[in-house]
């Protein structure tokens, strides 16, 4: 089976599972299971996570005697990107442009790259000129060599969004 992500930057993600099995025969069973307690015998669906966190979606398949079953683990987060941050600020928090996924859990942050997603991160000034560029993003960048004020952001998080909006920096 194949997964599917149709996410959005604002909103937890939908997933889409689609079966690939061709070869079904009078008789055969196929059935996901979400890993949330949800299942289905349907052959494609959509399927919406009510909470932030990593999921086994299983597909079974059952003929005659036997069974198959193949598992995958699919993380699924809201993202949130900031909208300020303050390098060099005293308590050293909202120091780096941190694209974050679900809520901060026992002081600890996780990005997609916690999970294997690559970022692409681009900022822009107010004229539209880039200050910053990296296909590869490791949560470093801090604005500390920019003037404090409005920056616009373009991040594309793969197999998920390209999100665009504002972030200020503020010193």
């Amino acid at each position: 089976f194949e997964i599917v992500r149709q996410s959005s930057c604002t909103v937890r993600p939908v997933i889409l599972v689609r079966s690939m099995t061709d070869s079904l025969l009078t008789g055969d069973i196929l059935t996901f299971d979400f890993g949330d307690g949800t299942t289905s015998d349907a052959s494609e669906v959509e399927h919406y996570y009510e909470r932030d966190s990593v999921y086994k979606v299983s597909q079974t398949g059952v003929r005659g005697p036997c069974t198959f079953k193949k598992i995958v683990e699919v993380p699924v987060f809201t993202m949130t990107i900031p909208n300020v941050i303050t390098p060099g600020s005293p308590d050293s928090k909202n120091d780096v442009f941190t694209i974050q996924f679900g809520k901060e859990t026992d002081g600890v942050i996780y990005t997609p790259g916690d999970f294997g997603y690559d970022v692409s991160v681009n900022i822009y000034n107010r004229w539209g000129e880039r200050v910053y560029q990296n296909s590869q993003y490791n949560y470093d960048w801090s604005g500390d060599d920019q003037a404090p004020g409005v920056y616009y952001y373009e991040v594309k998080v793969e197999e998920h969004a390209t999100c665009k909006s504002w972030v200020q920096i503020v010193k």
